[in-house]
């Protein structure tokens, strides 16, 4: 059995206070909690798709998880997992809740590999399980899903 990316689904609760001082109502938020997938190998077997390709440009902003994400259009080379076309789009899995620069801690991590045309392997999510529809991709995590493309094709060993 294979362990799913996502450990904890988020959840919104609503709370309104109903005492006299006319307190606002407060919302809070359950974050997501995502698995630490300990080898690439580990990706690939909890991954919907495996694919080799290039990030050819930026899309618009969709929802995903209840905020906003990325969108990439990537020319997919080859699939090592799953099938599909080719161009597909793929939006990294967003962190709402990080403490510093949500929704990408450190920065959108597919950006880089826009930037300078590497051809990468990605580690993805059938998007319509986050309404994206069916063409539409999510990385695994916000921290794992997307690496330099090995120049051999295959899954390393390592991260």
């Amino acid at each position: 059995m294979t362990r799913r990316t996502l450990a904890l689904v988020g959840v919104l609760v609503v709370a309104a206070s109903s005492t006299a001082s006319a307190c606002a109502p407060t919302q809070a938020v359950a974050c997501a909690g995502w698995v630490d997938l300990e080898t690439p190998a580990d990706a690939a077997a909890d991954a919907d798709a495996v694919v080799i390709g290039t990030i050819t440009g930026q899309g618009d902003d969709v929802t995903v998880m209840g905020g906003d994400a990325h969108t990439w259009t990537v020319e997919v080379a080859a699939w090592v997992g799953g099938h599909g076309d080719s161009p597909i789009v793929v939006s990294p899995m967003p962190d709402h809740c990080a403490g510093e620069d949500p929704p990408y801690p450190g920065g959108d991590p597919l950006r880089p590999f826009a930037d300078d045309g590497t051809p990468v392997m990605l580690f993805l999510r059938e998007g319509d399980a986050y309404d994206l529809g069916a063409t539409a991709y999510t990385t695994l995590t916000p921290y794992q899903g997307v690496i330099p493309a090995p120049a051999d094709g295959r899954i390393p060993a390592e991260w």
